[in-house]
Formats: structure tokens, C-alpha cells, sequence
């Protein structure tokens, strides 16, 4: 499946006349949190559109369209740890509706 992914008014993690260099991780939770796949890093941008990403929907979601993904955000730190944004929960059949 390709997922396509964008964000608009993205928190700045970076003070407040920064702008975040915000990537995605993607996770499958099958129970726990497993890494199916990581977006680039759109630099300085409160509007990131990142490229499309290709994952198997066997290794996203073992083939359940229902079962649970989990989306994290992060601004990129060079030098330091990254920063979580924010995350949220859906479903591969939540996405494709």
C-alpha cells in the first residue's frame, strides 16, 4: 500500500520563531509497537508533505485491514534526540476511506 502523508500548522519544537524538521515513524501494533516504516525529514516547515511511503500490507497490518497503526511525528535534532510532536491511532481501513 502507498501511504501519503501531510500535516498543516505542525507544532514548532524549535522556540517560537522556528519551524519543525518533522518526520514520520509508522508502527503496526501487534501488541506492541513494531516499525514498519520511517518518512523523510521535511526541513523548516510548519507544513510538511512528505514523500510516499510503499509498505506491504501484510507487514503493516498482517493483512487486517482493522487492526490498529500507530503514526508518530518528530522534529529532527541534529546533535541532539529527536522530539516528539505528536501521535495518533487509526486503522488501515480508517486511511483508505
Amino acid at each position: 500500500v502507498e501511504l501519503c502523508w501531510a500535516a498543516t500548522k505542525l507544532k514548532s519544537m524549535d522556540g517560537p520563531f522556528g519551524k519543525s524538521d518533522g518526520y514520520l515513524k509508522i508502527y503496526s501494533l501487534d501488541p506492541s509497537p513494531r516499525l514498519v516504516a520511517e518518512s523523510n525529514v521535511v526541513n523548516n516547515s510548519s507544513s510538511p508533505i512528505w514523500r510516499p511511503m510503499l509498505v506491504s500490507v501484510n507487514r503493516l497490518c498482517a493483512g487486517n485491514d482493522h487492526k490498529p497503526i500507530l503514526v508518530k511525528c518528530y522534529d529532527h535534532d541534529a546533535g541532539s534526540n529527536d522530539d516528539e510532536i505528536g501521535s495518533f491511532e487509526c486503522n488501515l481501513s480508517q486511511l483508505m476511506s
